[in-house]
């Protein structure tokens, strides 16, 4: 497993999910957020200007959803790690996310240890869903 400090680009609507997550994985020690964008249309200009490891991308934002962000991304730079994040445990999200390029699914109830092992696994190479997608 990678053990150097992984470089996180967050994409989510709401600002204090933003800060949530931000505070949440940061404070694990193993994980720096580069950027925090507010919405899709700001990704790809952050992930040319920070080059991040792997994007945490909320799928359900107004305007450029998480789809459409993941693909401009990927359109961009085809070997970027994205992470799709919802609320909804509908495992359809997540197969869509995968058969654009994503490289994991995770639900925003998921604990911080899911979250980093999702960030971990994906940095290493691997797909990770979370336990509540495996459920489904």
């Amino acid at each position: 497993m990678n053990l150097q400090i992984i470089r996180v680009l967050l994409v989510d609507d709401h600002p204090a999910v933003l800060q949530h997550l931000s505070f949440m994985l940061e404070s694990t020690g193993l994980i720096k957020i580069v950027a925090k964008c507010e919405g899709g249309n700001d990704a790809v200009e952050n992930i040319r200007k920070y080059n991040p490891d792997i994007t945490l991308v909320d799928i359900h934002m107004p305007g450029t959803d998480g789809f459409i962000c993941a693909e401009n991304i990927l359109a961009f730079d085809n070997s970027s790690k994205i992470i799709g994040m919802s609320i909804d445990t509908n495992p359809e999200n997540a197969s869509k996310l995968l058969a654009i390029g994503g490289k994991g699914f995770i639900t925003k109830t998921s604990s911080t240890k899911e979250f980093v092992t999702a960030i971990q696994r994906v940095m290493d190479g691997k797909i990770h869903l979370c336990k509540e997608i495996k459920r489904k």
